[in-house]
């Protein structure tokens, strides 16, 4: 699971930024349980070869080409490793990709950028429609 093995390591990289929801009625108790979490990164978007000029520069918003050259990447927010403990209904998936959707705006009034990307696994063992 990427919060136990890797969620420190890119941290700490800083290669990603892992966001946590806890459980408030326990955490007054003095216990703290993590309910949910998403990652936020950088990452880039690999354009398929069959994006016509038109399609690339509407994602872009500025052209379809740089130096001459058709672009073939753009830089996007990634929200990624969205997760929900299965004992814990009290937060919608939709509630936590509204939090992360509040974040990649901030990041974009900050530095720009025009496209967040979600990263699915739909072949995830154990994957489940939580929204």
């Amino acid at each position: 699971m990427f919060a136990k093995r890797r969620a420190m390591r890119f941290e700490k990289a800083s290669k990603s930024r892992t966001y946590l929801f806890v459980d408030n009625a326990v955490l007054s108790g003095g216990v703290l349980e993590f309910i949910a979490f998403f990652t936020m990164a950088p990452q880039i978007l690999h354009l398929p070869e069959g994006l016509t000029p038109e399609q690339i520069k509407e994602l872009d918003g500025i052209s379809d080409s740089i130096h001459g050259k058709r672009l073939s990447s753009l830089p996007v927010v990634l929200i990624g490793q969205l997760a929900r403990a299965d004992e814990y209904s009290s937060i919608s998936g939709d509630e936590m990709l509204s939090c992360a959707l509040g974040i990649a705006t901030e990041v974009h009034h900050a530095i720009g950028g025009r496209i967040v990307m979600v990263d699915v696994k739909t072949q995830a063992p154990g994957l489940i429609h939580f929204l």
